[in-house]
């Protein structure tokens, strides 16, 4: 039988900055985990006792991990972009022309039905990884018995199992650092409107209104500070920019849905990438949205 085991080792913050799998009793891999102020900021693989991966993380305020440069001796080298689901899972890591790197494809409840990872990205903040979850997958394929050591979290078919000691198991899923889900939150898709302004030029600048929606009447403001708007302002902006959603659904002949839907305007995000004007007027609208929930 072969055992397989990981051990954690944990900041005075209780977040993981080291772990170790061992095979039958022999140290395979070490990586090693360092935060900054918002998160995660870089990791770090050895394997046989030579570092051969490192990758630096950029993050948003809540630590959601936004982009990545990897960086593998022998492998993948480049600048990769998270992408999101509706749940929270990041089920894309993108290049900067767009291109999928690692996918994978989830099912109704969020389990993995099958992965694309061409360029073998080892990366373990991927899948589940919510507002900075740590997944690892050891045993996918099955055939090991794993010992997992550590104050860790299996989410797993039968429930949650939360274990301070050593764990033993072969059901196939992914060991994760307790975190917490943000979908729903305007933050999401504001998030992803600044990718899309770094990777395609999509015309968004967090804080700023467009100059399209701050005037009394459509396309005739100019660019505004939304932290210097009243309440009044940014609903008067928020049903210009509704007014013309609708009329760039008429225009182009085809149904893009509710603005106000985040479901709806996520999945837009996820299939058009930033690449027509709708998604100008759908990141205008939900930073509108969010600086309304915050104060008004």
């Amino acid at each position: 039988m072969i055992i397989t085991t990981f051990s954690f080792n944990y900041d005075g913050m209780d977040r993981i900055n080291e772990y170790i799998k061992s095979v039958g009793g022999i140290q395979q891999e070490q990586w090693k985990f360092y935060y900054g102020p918002t998160g995660i900021d870089k990791i770090t693989r050895a394997q046989g006792g030579i570092q051969n991966l490192t990758i630096d993380y950029t993050t948003d305020t809540n630590g959601r991990i936004l982009s990545a440069g990897y960086n593998e001796t022998g492998g993948y080298s480049g600048e990769l972009f998270a992408v999101y689901d509706n749940f929270g899972n990041m089920t894309d890591l993108v290049d900067s022309t767009g291109n999928s790197v690692r996918a994978v494809i989830l099912d109704p409840n969020n389990a993995s039905i099958t992965q694309y990872n061409p360029q073998g990205i080892d990366d373990p903040f991927t899948y589940r990884a919510v507002k900075g979850f740590i997944g690892v997958e050891p045993w996918v394929g099955g055939g090991e018995t794993v010992y997992l050591q550590g104050h860790i979290v299996i989410p797993n078919p039968w429930g949650d199992a939360v274990t301070n000691g050593t764990t033993t198991t072969n059901t196939e899923d992914i060991v994760t650092k307790e975190g917490g889900s943000s979908a729903g939150d305007p933050e999401c898709i504001i998030e992803q409107c600044e990718r899309m302004a770094r990777v395609y030029g999509l015309n968004f600048k967090r804080g700023v209104l467009s100059g399209d929606y701050s005037g009394e009447t459509l396309y005739s403001g100019q660019e505004r500070n939304i932290s210097d708007m009243s309440c009044e302002e940014i609903e008067h902006a928020m049903e210009l920019a509704s007014e013309d959603w609708d009329r760039l659904g008429a225009l182009f002949d085809y149904d893009i849905g509710d603005l106000d839907d985040y479901c709806n305007i996520y999945d837009l995000i996820m299939k058009h990438q930033g690449k027509e004007h709708h998604m100008h007027t759908a990141c205008q609208y939900w930073q509108l949205k969010g600086e309304h929930q915050k104060r008004c």
